[in-house]
């Protein structure tokens, strides 16, 4: 009996650690998906629609480009597709920690600095978007979808397969799934 005990007891700590692990290596991957696709082109948060003067506009969208420093949000979930309906296939978010994605070349806000709604561009207009998939994983292998949209006819579909070596990712090979 004191046998059956300890077995169970040892299947149910490997249970545990194998799931932590997991976690561990989505957030890798995904910061590693982010480093190398989230780049300048992502977003841009333009002066109020209607703008009067066209030239401060233009000016103050090639400020953004030309400076170097963006700033981008990153909304925080996963798709995750959920079938355990037989009538419909939903997809839910699966949530995200934030502070668990390591920092990258461009700062990260959590939302769009507002002090005056007459003056200030309050929303932001985000030139792209990003959506990853639920990440499945086989060993020390690793598969996740990237959407990346930017308008209605405008964006493309990667299918990132990843590999684990000397205890890091790496990406093996990025498929192109779809392009609009």
């Amino acid at each position: 009996m004191r046998f059956l005990i300890f077995v169970l007891l040892l299947l149910l700590t490997l249970v545990q650690c194998s799931k932590g692990n997991e976690e561990k290596d989505e957030y890798e991957i995904i910061n590693l998906i982010l480093k190398k696709h989230v780049n300048t082109y992502s977003v841009r948060i333009f002066p109020k629609k209607g703008y009067s003067d066209e030239k401060i506009r233009k000016h103050f969208n090639d400020s953004l480009l030309h400076t170097g420093k963006l700033t981008y949000y990153l909304y925080s979930s996963i798709d995750k597709l959920d079938t355990t309906s037989s009538r419909r296939t939903i997809i839910k978010d699966k949530k995200i920690d934030l502070s668990k994605i390591q920092s990258l070349e461009i700062n990260r806000i959590d939302n769009i600095p507002c002090k005056d709604r007459m003056m200030d561009s309050c929303d932001p207009y985000f030139t792209a978007a990003y959506y990853f998939s639920e990440i499945k994983f086989k060993g020390n292998k690793a598969l996740v979808m990237l959407n990346f949209q930017c308008g209605g006819r405008c964006g493309k579909g990667l299918l990132i397969k990843l590999l684990k070596e000397n205890n890091q990712w790496k990406i093996v090979k990025e498929d192109m799934v779809w392009i609009s």
